[in-house]
């Protein structure tokens, strides 16, 4: 008799443990981060994306997630692209397709502001990271005009200065400087004025960290000695900057 009367008790606690271990599968609400790997068409970099991917998995599967979410925008063909979410169970990976995409406008500010507004749709959180895969062209428009480029840019210094200032990229001439290290070249001597623009460059910037060097396919890798997290195009004297004073966030600060 008292077996018998064990017997239901058992079986409510075992289907608990049972409910428990389901429950523990099932990814938490309290989604602390979303890191978003936004990785749009280009013809010659697509193979290093699905590597990028496998390299997260990678290490995904290795450390776990944390009150954390993974998704990824990947542009399959020229035409197509899905969004998935990276998730992580007895170390084994696996791609959930959350949504498929067909001519997504990935270069306009109504298709950007569409695709993440789905990733947070997906995987709000607290906060966000994001991980772009693309070619370094900066504020450079998808297709150059140089008919924009009507009057000769105006610059701050003669052009001979400009080699002392951190390049962030591999063109001749530069295109983008390291912003920081250009508004330090500005101010010279003036070391209240460049404690002034540094204290708001903390505040624009919170966290930023590089790697020893950066790698260029035309010039191979180069040192990184002043990073600021931003970049400027203000002093390059390359041809396809001319239409940087055209611009109409150029035109609103000057």
């Amino acid at each position: 008799m008292k077996l018998i009367r064990l017997l239901p008790i058992l079986l409510v606690i075992g289907l608990s443990c049972l409910t428990s271990c389901q429950k523990e599968e099932i990814p938490s609400a309290d989604n602390e981060r979303t890191l978003f790997m936004y990785l749009p068409w280009s013809t010659n970099l697509t193979s290093y994306f699905y590597q990028n991917i496998e390299d997260m998995e990678d290490a995904i599967s290795r450390r776990g997630l944390d009150k954390e979410r993974v998704l990824v925008f990947l542009s399959t063909s020229s035409t197509e692209a899905e969004l998935f979410e990276i998730t992580v169970n007895n170390g084994i990976c696996t791609r959930q397709i959350l949504k498929e995409y067909t001519r997504p406008a990935f270069t306009t500010e109504e298709g950007l502001t569409g695709i993440l507004n789905d990733m947070k749709s997906f995987a709000s959180a607290k906060t966000y990271s994001l991980i772009v895969g693309c070619h370094g062209m900066g504020w450079l428009p998808v297709a150059q005009s140089k008919a924009r480029a009507t009057t000769k840019p105006r610059y701050h210094w003669e052009y001979s200065h400009t080699p002392s200032i951190q390049r962030m990229d591999g063109y001749s001439p530069v295109i983008f400087y390291d912003f920081g290290d250009y508004v330090r070249a500005l101010c010279g001597n003036d070391a209240e004025q460049l404690t002034q623009f540094e204290t708001l460059l903390e505040q624009v910037v919170p966290y930023k960290a590089h790697t020893e060097k950066y790698f260029t396919a035309a010039r191979g890798p180069l040192p990184i000695e002043h990073y600021s997290g931003i970049t400027t195009s203000a002093p390059s004297t390359n041809s396809l900057a001319s239409s940087y004073s055209q611009t109409s966030w150029y035109l609103a600060t000057h």
